[in-house]
């Protein structure tokens, strides 16, 4: 018995390219690679009437804004998923070389909301265009990305040449001339998608196969080779301790040179949970150890950046939630630490501990400051800072919370995302409106001046500022 699957292939931004209809790759449409492969197990059927550019901008195609989008196309409730998508987009913010990636499960602070696993991909075709020579390699990177996007979606990992196949990471110079076929292993996999949760969309997390034999390498072992360098070292840390499950915390990552090493790393530039090379780790108090769960999946990165003495690698992650909803469930002390593959054994960070405060205790004596952050509105902002979430109501009931509990460290998280998501929506509106930017700008400089700010987030803050007042 097949699956049946509709994909609907949806334009997100009026900047993306316009590809011919019906896709094909090698003369052979993307529908018959998976129905081949899977021994007619998979039934997709390629719904091209999906949505027409709903993002008016050209800023990119932020997360909040594929995850959005996704959930309006999709109407799926029980596993497996009988639909999926394929989104067109212009670029990723801030990853110009990335080309596609998978979505699995986004962050949703609503009670009792649905989400599945896997049900979409998303294909960055400005970025194509960028890193290719002429309009038949544009088409031809576009297809493989589509293809191997959706291999994800049907939680097939990466397998790295040789020999090249469908789920090769893309080159950057160049698309593949051939390979355009999937491994015996994996056509393994997708003949068991009508009965296994481990490959049909909407079943198990990415990466999770459960009594299927694992394909394909989920790290970058093999692409790096050599063993892990020596003279790394990966730092996390967490400038609040203490707090709510639903409070805005960051954690913050420096992947650094060790005291006394004196040497320079050029490294993949992976330390964001998305990629396949780095985890965070999470013990609860119960001492069961989980990985934090991204929303999006990325693949390998084309990017790589240098690590000196006097330079470090630094990012922070909106710990709070993960995809699915809040990441920790229980209140109590919990341990975190990261774990980055370089190549080797990966290397470990330092661990930290933080404590969990108990629901009852924010309901009982602090109601307000609960019931705001609770919002699931306000929540997604926290998390995504996305231009599409800060409406004026949004914005006016934060700046309320804001000034009734100033002191406390969650009003200087509420500053900064505030600050990115307002000028994001004044810097992307058609005319740019300043009078939201000069507003997002005031609260990121009350974000950088707040006590309670952490290091990283008020660097940030300054360099979010600097940039903002260059294109004004």
């Amino acid at each position: 018995m097949s699956l049946r699957i509709e994909c609907v292939v949806a334009t997100l931004n009026p900047q993306a390219e316009q590809l011919a209809q019906p896709f094909r790759l090698a003369e052979k449409g993307i529908e018959d690679y998976f129905a081949e492969a899977s021994g007619g197990d998979i039934e997709l059927t390629m719904n091209y009437a999906g949505v027409d550019a709903p993002l008016q901008t050209g800023a990119g195609a932020e997360p909040f804004d594929l995850n959005f989008v996704l959930d309006d196309l999709l109407n799926n409730v029980d596993a497996p998923a009988t639909k999926i998508a394929l989104i067109l987009a212009d670029y990723w913010p801030g990853h110009d070389l990335t080309f596609g990636l998978m979505f699995d499960v986004g962050f949703d602070a609503s009670i009792g909301a649905m989400r599945l696993p896997r049900e979409g991909a998303a294909v960055f075709l400005s970025s194509i265009r960028s890193n290719r020579a002429n309009d038949d390699d544009v088409v031809l990177e576009a297809m493989f990305t589509a293809i191997h996007e959706l291999g994800h979606v049907f939680n097939l990992g990466h397998l790295e040449p040789p020999p090249t196949n469908l789920m090769s990471s893309s080159q950057l110079d160049e698309p593949y001339r051939d390979g355009y076929d999937f491994t015996e292993e994996q056509r393994f996999l997708l003949r068991h998608c009508s009965t296994e949760a481990g490959v049909f969309p909407g079943g198990y997390p990415y990466g999770t196969l459960g009594g299927l034999v694992p394909v394909g390498d989920y790290s970058v072992q093999n692409r790096a080779g050599d063993p892990r360098p020596f003279g790394l070292e990966l730092v996390v840390n967490m400038d609040q301790r203490e707090f709510f499950h639903f409070e805005p915390v960051q954690l913050d990552v420096c992947l650094r040179v060790m005291r006394g090493v004196d040497r320079e790393f050029l490294v993949p530039d992976c330390m964001d949970p998305g990629y396949d090379a780095f985890d965070v780790w999470i013990e609860d108090p119960h001492g069961e150890r989980r990985r934090y769960r991204p929303p999006n999946r990325y693949c390998f990165p084309r990017r790589e950046r240098l690590v000196t003495p006097r330079e470090s690698i630094q990012r922070d992650i909106s710990i709070f939630g993960q995809g699915g909803g809040y990441t920790f469930r229980d209140a109590g002390v919990h341990t975190i630490w990261a774990k980055l593959s370089l190549g080797g054994q990966p290397l470990e960070s330092n661990r930290i501990e933080v404590n969990v405060l108990p629901r009852i205790l924010a309901i009982s004596k602090m109601a307000a400051f609960s019931e705001t952050l609770l919002n699931p509105i306000h929540a997604d902002l926290l998390f995504y800072r996305a231009r599409q979430l800060a409406s004026n109501e949004t914005v006016g009931s934060l700046e309320e919370f804001i000034a009734r509990f100033h002191d406390c460290a969650a009003s200087a998280h509420v500053h900064y995302a505030l600050g990115r998501s307002l000028i994001a929506r004044g810097m992307s509106s058609g005319t740019r409106d300043k009078t939201v930017v000069r507003r997002g700008v005031e609260h990121l400089r009350r974000a950088h001046d707040h006590n309670r700010t952490s290091p990283h987030e008020r660097k940030r803050a300054a360099e979010v500022i600097r940039d903002t007042e260059r294109q004004a």
